[in-house]
């Protein structure tokens, strides 16, 4: 018999921290559910420390090669067999009743919204491990406020925080291959175009913020925010947040080191602003860029 939730976690070399992770999911109060643990070429004892657990809802896939998390993640969900899916990040800790209470919400929400309900999300708490600083994440929408406008402006929703509905995710299609950086922030917007996204207004998890986490490359995060752009420049309908957005990532993405990938994703980017008729914004591109370059001079 299936499970009623499959759970996947992606694991990379990460030794210290996943064995709490795992013991979090192990220990919800809500049991019905498989754990999918997907090794990307993990050289670490990832493999070892996964013998010790004796829990037959524990399944265990290696990848033939390092994917990535986003496509690590969808390896996962092809492997499963649950009516709703779930992600635990390797690094992250669920409490107690984060399924049961995301469970209930889709039973509560199903048939109110004008959309179907595709996924159900929660608050989490960010914990930053070097300074100990701790901060909610997370925003609470009803069925009749409109999460897409929102996760246009920037990430809402993260991967751990995320049940959904396994019809919903066959529609829309997994997590992008395209980028290697805010995968679940593409996803939320794809979710969010079709159906109804729903919060559980408590905080059901901690995320711990380690120091070179992937949101932290430059690169790849400048890439994922310019493609989430671009893909989705077309249904910005407010002048004013189109520019609060543009100058957000042209500041997040202007730096020495990166200078050639911005330069590029600067141009593309321009064009497609011009190409939509975007007078106003494009002129805020180059006014903006001009604004960066004059207080780093040499740069450029």
């Amino acid at each position: 018999m299936s499970p009623l939730i499959s759970i996947i976690m992606a694991v990379y070399n990460n030794e210290r921290y996943f064995p709490k992770a795992v013991e979090s999911v192990l220990s919800q109060g809500f049991t019905d559910f498989e754990l999918i643990i997907v090794d990307d070429c993990s050289t670490d004892s990832t493999n070892e420390l996964l013998k010790t657990y004796g829990d037959p809802r524990i399944r265990y896939l290696k990848n033939s090669e390092n994917l990535g998390a986003g496509r690590s993640r969808n390896a996962g969900v092809a492997a499963s067999n649950g009516k709703y899916i779930a992600f635990q990040d390797s690094d992250d800790e669920w409490l107690p009743q984060k399924l049961e209470k995301q469970i209930a919400e889709f039973k509560k929400s199903a048939g109110l919204g004008k959309k179907p309900v595709g996924m159900v999300y929660c608050l989490l708490l960010s914990i930053d491990l070097a300074s100990q600083s701790q901060i909610m994440g997370g925003h609470c929408f009803n069925l009749s406020d409109d999460i897409f406008a929102s996760l246009l402006i920037g990430p809402d929703v993260g991967t751990p925080t995320m049940l959904i509905e396994r019809g919903a995710w066959d529609e829309i299609g997994g997590f992008s291959d395209e980028i290697h950086c805010f995968e679940d922030w593409e996803f939320s917007l794809r979710m969010a175009e079709k159906y109804s996204v729903i919060l559980v207004n408590e905080v059901l998890l901690k995320a711990y913020v380690l120091e070179n986490g992937i949101n932290s490359n430059g690169p790849k995060r400048m890439d994922a925010e310019f493609f989430i752009l671009n893909k989705y420049l077309h249904l910005f309908s407010e002048r004013e947040v189109l520019i609060l957005k543009l100058e957000g990532i042209l500041r997040r993405s202007f730096h020495e080191t990166n200078k050639y990938v911005y330069l590029k994703r600067f141009l593309e980017t321009a064009g497609r602003v011009h190409s939509l008729g975007m007078t106003e914004a494009l002129k805020t591109m180059f006014d903006f860029h001009s604004v960066l370059t004059d207080k780093q001079h040499n740069i450029f």
